[in-house]
């Protein structure tokens, strides 16, 4: 991109430690681009594999909003099915297949996951739009068939 933004794509847990702690990534202005499906699709196995405190830092997108450093979600496709709404409710809930919630703490608000979705895909490819619009005026409308 022109703009030098820099994406990493696929962002976990200790991998972030820089990120979590957003000093120097933050300044570069680097844009983490989460898969927050991790914690449905294999959750209950990290749990098994790594234990429920390192699970439990999975994706933590709620540690990443809280640096300041906008955040995107994505589906991982051909990984995982293009569902974007289901990777709201991943990122919103942390739930695993088995029902288990996996790092609470690492939780955001529907409005936050949408905008992970929305605005945050738009700040991070460098489409003006997002610059233009007042973010409080920003929404989605999600109208069933």
């Amino acid at each position: 991109m022109d703009d030098g933004r820099i994406t990493f794509v696929g962002s976990k847990a200790d991998a972030l430690k820089q990120q979590v702690d957003g000093t120097v990534l933050k300044a570069l202005g680097t844009f983490p681009s989460m898969f927050p499906m991790h914690t449905f699709y294999r959750g209950d196995w990290y749990k098994q594999i790594v234990g429920p405190e390192q699970a439990a830092r999975i994706s933590p997108v709620r540690s990443i909003l809280n640096t300041g450093l906008h955040a995107t979600s994505h589906t991982d496709a051909p990984v995982a099915r293009p569902n974007l709404m289901q990777v709201v409710w991943a990122t919103v809930n942390r739930t695993s297949r088995s029902g288990t919630l996996i790092g609470p703490d690492e939780r955001v608000t529907p409005f936050e996951a949408m905008k992970m979705i929305t605005l945050g895909g738009a700040e991070q490819f460098g489409d003006g739009w997002s610059r233009r619009i007042p973010h409080d005026a920003v929404f989605t409308a999600i109208v069933a068939p």
